[in-house]
């Protein structure tokens, strides 16, 4: 459960035994740190509220004119329940007493989970990426229900375990800029998330120009360009320094 919301709490009375009928249930609510009766919304024709103390949180129910839970059946009464802000874990206690003056008592506790998940995405960076990418990371929570991976608000994967591993394959994208975004949710709807923005590039490098800038010895001679793909330089040139020009947002390395 979570705090600061109304929820309805069904309490299911089985009797399993073949002795009498349960004539009686005494329930009694949490009333700790949080938590608040809101109203008895539910429960079976012909059985009315014997009592009902809202300062210790005990209500008492009664079957009428002989319409008892009776061996085999079921019935349910159904409470409507305010957990406010911070709320502490709820006990609650469900007495059934039958005809023949037997009883048996069931206890529940009621956590309350106001922690969401934590999510880290350790790869990849953010940053340029290709080729393909792993998207890895890790979801801690006790009560986890999903994670779900989205690139760019789409899902990708999704899985219950405390890891996420999903191999994305960039050539399959457009080069433009992607987010990764990693949305876990606990089974009362608390949710964490981590993101990370990459840029894909896919596109090799384009050569625009080389231009040889020649020297003799320590003086500078001159830049040369190719005539059909053949530099032509004199041959007093004692040293020359390379210089390309690519058509490319990243940065570059390379060898000559």
């Amino acid at each position: 459960m979570k705090s600061d919301a109304t929820y309805i709490f069904d309490v299911e009375v089985t009797h399993n035994t073949t002795l009498g009928s349960i004539h009686m249930v005494n329930i009694t609510y949490p009333i700790g740190d949080g938590w608040s009766y809101v109203d008895l919304v539910d429960m079976p024709d012909y059985w009315v509220i014997d009592s009902l103390d809202l300062a210790n949180g005990i209500i008492v129910l009664r079957g009428t004119g002989g319409h008892f839970i009776g061996p085999g059946q079921s019935a349910t009464f159904s409470f409507k329940m305010t957990l406010g802000s911070s709320a502490d874990p709820g006990v609650w206690n469900v007495m059934c007493i039958n005809t023949a003056m037997q009883n048996a008592t069931v206890s529940l506790t009621v956590e309350v989970d106001d922690t969401a998940p934590t999510v880290s995405i350790t790869t990849p960076s953010a940053g340029r990426v290709s080729g393909a990418v792993w998207i890895n990371g890790t979801v801690t929570d006790d009560h986890l229900k999903e994670w779900t991976i989205k690139i760019n608000g789409t899902q990708v994967a999704s899985g219950t375990t405390s890891e996420f591993n999903y191999k994305w394959d960039t050539t399959s994208y457009t080069d433009a800029t992607y987010v990764i975004n990693v949305t876990a949710t606990d089974i009362v709807g608390n949710e964490g998330y981590d993101t990370v923005i990459v840029e894909v590039d896919n596109t090799a490098p384009q050569l625009i120009e080389i231009v040889l800038g020649a020297f003799e010895d320590s003086t500078w001679a001159g830049n040369y360009t190719p005539t059909d793909d053949v530099f032509w330089i004199p041959g007093s040139v004692t040293g020359i320094k390379i210089n390309a020009t690519f058509s490319d947002a990243g940065s570059l390395s390379g060898n000559v």
